[in-house]
């Protein structure tokens, strides 16, 4: 379970242009997206990846891209979510409700508004 409070939470992702994970996961443009193996521990090749609103909002690390896209995911702040690094904000989740697509800016600027 994520730290965040509350019964949901928004995770940033990032795709590649064919609207794949790192791992292979496809996403739709909208709606529900669950990984397509999961596991309850810290094998991020089993889940879907991204990092917790609230701790991304001043990493420089994570930048725009040109030829993929950064999608908002809402999803059930519960068991499911298993956090990786406490420092960056990165968790491990099973699924959730694709609630944007496009760039960085404009998935921070979504999360910004529907906290």
């Amino acid at each position: 379970m994520a730290r965040m409070k509350g019964d949901s939470i928004f995770i940033l992702s990032y795709l590649n242009s064919s609207k794949t994970d790192i791992i292979g996961n496809q996403y739709p443009n909208f709606g529900y997206v669950k990984a397509e193996e999961f596991t309850k521990n810290e094998d991020i090749r089993k889940g879907l990846f991204g990092f917790l609103w609230k701790e991304t909002e001043n990493f420089s690390y994570i930048s725009d891209v040109t030829n993929g896209y950064w999608v908002v995911v809402k999803t059930q702040n519960n068991q499911n979510v298993i956090e990786l690094d406490y420092w960056d904000g990165s968790v491990k989740f099973e699924g959730g409700i694709i609630v944007h697509m496009g760039t960085l800016k404009t998935a921070r600027n979504f999360m910004k508004k529907n906290k």
